[in-house]
């Protein structure tokens, strides 16, 4: 009898993705649904879910890594902004090590344009959503490059909400796929979504960013968005779970 296989490992990053009494108090606007189709696909949604930070630049190495951060202050300061040694431990992270050395292979899906998941040297292979170049999605793949762009009146020419759409379309899609690889993969995927920019409306047609006025708007942008995403991603882990062995 050959033995068996070791299981694929799968770590979507959600970004803002608030927990469903957060959503039900705040936004009134009730998940139950979209967490009792995950449950009848065999997930364990835990009743009580709260994150060790505020800052994604925070929690991601501290979820990676198996370990609260709180010790940086004595290396950094403890009013310091710089990120480089939360970065350093993201991309150095013992989850992808560890994996690695039992014979994983470590695939890597970047964000769209958040700085400190743009690439991971350590991957096996790094998810590449827009082979090619052009000018005016290269606007949207930083975050700086957005903010200059606001401030001119290119704003009214560049817009970036069709290239979000696009590349967390394209991100989904590539999860897919992972099953496709014959040996055990462990994928990282950060998505910065259902995080601003709110790009999506609840249908999944594109929504431009700028419709979005004051705190009603942005409320109801966020939630149409979070609507979306629970369509797209109950399509990707569906089709995961269907072509794995």
């Amino acid at each position: 009898r050959e033995p068996q296989r070791a299981p694929d490992i799968y770590l979507i990053v959600l970004d803002e993705y608030a927990h469903s009494a957060v959503l039900q108090n705040l936004f009134q606007f009730d998940n139950r649904m979209f967490e009792d189709s995950l449950r009848q696909l065999g997930f364990t949604i835990p009743r009580l879910v709260r994150s060790n930070y505020v800052h994604t630049v925070l929690s991601l190495p501290s979820l990676l890594n198996f370990s609260h951060l709180t010790r940086l202050t004595e290396e950094v300061g403890a009013h310091s902004t710089d990120a480089s040694l939360p970065n350093y431990l993201l991309e150095h992270n013992r989850a992808a090590s560890y994996l690695k050395q039992q014979g994983y292979r470590f695939l890597f899906f970047p964000s769209q344009w958040w700085p400190s998941t743009r690439h991971n040297r350590n991957a096996d292979w790094e998810f590449d959503a827009w082979p090619g170049f052009n000018p005016a999605r290269e606007v949207s793949r930083s975050d700086l490059r957005r903010s200059l762009i606001r401030t001119t009146a290119l704003d009214y020419v560049i817009r970036d909400d069709a290239w979000d759409a696009d590349f967390i379309r394209r991100t989904l899609t590539a999860l897919e796929s992972v099953p496709e690889h014959t040996e055990p993969t462990f994928a990282f995927a950060h998505l910065v979504s259902p995080h601003w920019p709110y790009v999506f409306k609840a249908d999944c047609r594109v929504a431009g960013d700028t419709q979005f006025r004051g705190r009603s708007g942005r409320r109801r942008a966020y939630t149409e968005q979070l609507q979306c995403l629970n369509r797209l991603l109950l399509h990707t882990v569906a089709t995961i779970l269907q072509r794995s062995a």
